[in-house]
C-alpha cells in the first residue's frame, strides 16, 4: 500500500514545470506582422528562420508547453502606442524648479508630499492618454488592420485581440493602468539638476533621494505581493542620485539613458525578468538587444539589489538566459544571465 507521504513524492515528480518565455517587440513584430510595402513572404521567412535558431538553443522549442511572459508594456509597443512616450514627457516630466521648491523648508523635506503630487501628475496623464477605449480601438481596429499577419502567427495576433478585450473590464484595466503607472514612477528623473541653479542643487538632490526612498519601499511591497514592477530604472537612478549628492555635477554619461527614462519600457521588463524570473521560476529572454548592453543592465540591477540588503530589502535571483538573434534572424546566441552577475 502506498503511504501519503509516498503518494506525495510521485504527484511531485509527476508535475512537469513549464518553461517561461519573454519574447522582445524587436523580434516578435519582424516573426508575426507584414510591414506596409513588405511582401508576405518575407514575415513567413523570419517565422522559419526564428523557430530553426530556438530549436537549436532550445530543443523541441516547437513542442514544448512554455509560459509565454507578457507585459502591458509589450501590448503597447506592439500596438504602436509605445511612442506615446513624446506626450508623456512634454505633459508631466518637467518638474520645474518653483514646484520641487515649494515642498522644500529649510526645516524638512517634504518628500511624501512631492512624491505624491508627481504621482497625481502620472495618474493624469494615464487616465486621459491611455483610456481603455482608445487602446482597444488601437489594437482591434488601426494595428490590425493596418499590420498585415501570417498563419503561423495566430498565437500572437489572439494575445492582442485578447488583452484588447480585457482593456474592456474594469479590473484588467486597472491592473494594466497600475503597472505603467509604477513603471513610469519608478523609472522617470522627474528633478533634472541641469536645470537648477547650483546653490539649490543640493537641496534638489536631497529631496530626490528621499523620494526614492519612498519608491523603493513601495517596489519591495508591490513585490512581495507577486506585483511585476520595473526594478532596473529605480535602482539605477538610486545609484545616479547617489552620485549627484557627492557631486552636484555628476558624469551624466555614466549612466544609461534607457534604464532611467520611458523609451523602451519592454527591455527593462525583460532585463527584471532574466535576472528576478516568475512565480520563483527563471525565464528565458528572446531578444535583438546587444549582448554588452543587456549585460550592464544586468549588472547594475544585480549589484543594487545586493546593496538594498543591508538596508533590510531582500531579493531572490531566479536568473535564466538570454538568446539574442541577430537583426536576419539567421543567427542567435545564448548565454547565462548567472555567469554574467555571479
Amino acid at each position: 500500500m502506498t503511504s501519503t507521504l509516498e503518494k506525495t513524492v510521485i504527484n511531485t515528480t509527476q508535475i512537469k514545470l513549464k518553461k517561461n518565455f519573454f519574447f522582445d517587440t524587436s523580434i516578435l513584430s519582424p516573426i508575426a506582422f507584414v510591414e506596409e510595402g513588405q511582401q508576405l513572404a518575407v514575415a513567413v521567412e523570419n517565422w522559419e528562420r526564428f523557430l530553426d535558431q530556438m530549436d537549436r538553443h532550445h530543443p523541441n522549442f516547437a513542442d514544448t508547453d512554455f509560459t509565454w511572459i507578457w507585459t502591458p508594456a509589450v501590448f503597447l509597443e506592439l500596438i504602436g502606442l509605445g511612442q506615446i512616450k513624446h506626450r508623456l514627457r512634454a505633459q508631466i516630466f518637467e518638474i520645474i524648479p518653483i514646484e520641487w521648491r515649494n515642498f522644500v523648508s529649510d526645516q524638512e523635506i517634504l518628500s511624501d508630499a512631492f512624491c505624491d503630487h508627481v504621482a497625481k501628475r502620472v495618474k493624469d496623464f494615464l487616465l486621459k492618454y491611455l483610456p481603455a477605449n482608445k487602446l482597444y480601438r488601437q489594437a482591434t481596429v488601426h494595428f490590425l488592420r493596418k499590420h498585415q499577419n501570417h498563419r503561423h502567427s495566430h498565437l500572437i495576433v489572439a494575445r492582442i485581440k485578447r488583452w484588447a478585450k480585457d482593456m474592456r473590464d474594469p479590473n484588467h484595466y486597472k491592473a494594466f493602468a497600475k503597472a505603467i503607472f509604477l513603471d513610469t514612477m519608478f523609472r522617470y528623473p522627474f528633478i533634472d539638476l541641469k536645470k537648477i541653479e547650483k546653490k539649490d542643487r543640493l537641496q534638489a538632490a536631497k529631496l530626490w533621494a528621499e523620494v526614492m526612498g519612498r519608491l523603493t519601499r513601495v517596489y519591495f511591497d508591490v513585490r512581495a505581493l507577486g506585483f511585476d514592477c520595473s526594478a532596473l530604472g529605480l535602482f539605477s537612478e538610486i545609484n545616479r542620485i547617489g552620485g549627484c549628492l557627492n557631486s552636484l555635477n555628476p558624469d551624466q554619461e555614466k549612466y544609461d539613458i534607457l534604464m532611467r527614462t520611458w523609451d523602451d519600457m519592454a527591455d527593462t521588463d525583460s532585463i527584471n525578468f532574466a535576472l528576478l524570473g516568475k512565480g520563483q521560476q527563471p525565464v528565458h529572454i528572446v531578444t535583438l538587444e546587444k549582448r554588452a548592453d543587456i549585460e550592464r543592465r544586468l549588472m547594475c540591477l544585480a549589484e543594487n539589489l545586493r546593496e538594498m540588503e543591508v538596508r533590510g530589502f531582500k531579493t531572490n535571483f531566479y536568473p535564466g538566459t538570454v538568446t539574442i538573434f541577430s537583426q536576419t534572424l539567421e543567427e542567435a546566441e545564448i548565454f547565462s544571465v548567472q555567469e554574467v552577475i555571479c
